[in-house]
């Protein structure tokens, strides 16, 4: 919100950026709508949630808008009284974001660090190629362990071409020697469970789906016993 304001008064103010040629001024202008128009169409383009790794253009303008402020300020004020100001709003911004971020990520960890911990030490103890869509990308990290991501974000093409094709996804396990496969939000039916992937794909996209009915290798639990299990370890066939 803060670097989608600071695009805003960047708007507002380039009838103040005097010392600009023309194209510098259009360019601004573009840079400062970029944002706006990348999610537009990205929201018509696809049917998937809007990550916040999406708001790369936000950066990008934001901190191109912020120094273009910080240059109207020297310019009404002392050269002093500007980077006065300036290291203010800095510090307040940097405390600010980092009190959120320590509330977050420090008092209470995602699910997904979570979930990659538990599972850290069960794939060290049993080594060998995991399959896995949402959350594969922490759990790879932290595991250490080799990883097949199923959503196709880091795949390869055959990858893509699998979702898109919507193939059963026990034989793209296969495809790609997988010995083991976690699931995560699972759906239920009966002693089986169903899964899709990737799990987190809009109700018009491709996916790939699975049916398990033999028993988990390992279980992650909720984080409280009122919540089910965020994932299941299931041993593949060789």
């Amino acid at each position: 919100w803060i670097l989608s304001a600071a695009c805003l008064v960047g708007l507002i103010q380039l009838r103040q950026l005097l010392g600009l040629s023309w194209q510098s001024r259009i360019f601004l202008a573009l840079l400062y709508l970029f944002p706006g128009l990348f999610l537009l169409l990205t929201a018509a383009r696809s049917d998937w949630p809007l990550w916040p790794w999406y708001c790369y253009p936000w950066v990008i303008a934001g901190c191109v808008a912020l120094s273009v402020c910080g240059m109207l300020l020297e310019k009404r004020w002392s050269g002093t009284k500007a980077i006065m100001t300036g290291s203010v709003i800095a510090i307040i911004l940097i405390g600010f974001f980092s009190s959120l971020l320590a509330a977050k990520y420090v008092m209470r960890p995602p699910n997904r660090i979570w979930l990659a911990t538990q599972l850290s030490e069960y794939m060290q103890a049993n080594p060998g190629i995991y399959a896995m869509g949402d959350h594969a990308g922490t759990v790879a990290y932290i595991s250490k362990q080799p990883i097949v991501q199923l959503e196709g974000l880091v795949a390869d093409r055959n990858m893509l071409g699998f979702i898109q094709s919507e193939k059963e996804l026990k034989a793209v396990l296969a495809y790609y020697k997988a010995d083991y496969y976690i699931a995560t939000d699972l759906q239920t039916t009966g002693p089986c469970f169903n899964v899709i992937e990737p799990r987190k794909a809009g109700p018009s996209s491709p996916v790939m789906r699975g049916h398990f009915c033999d028993p988990a290798e390992f279980v992650v639990p909720g984080r409280t016993a009122d919540k089910p299990p965020l994932a299941l370890v299931f041993a593949l066939p060789d």
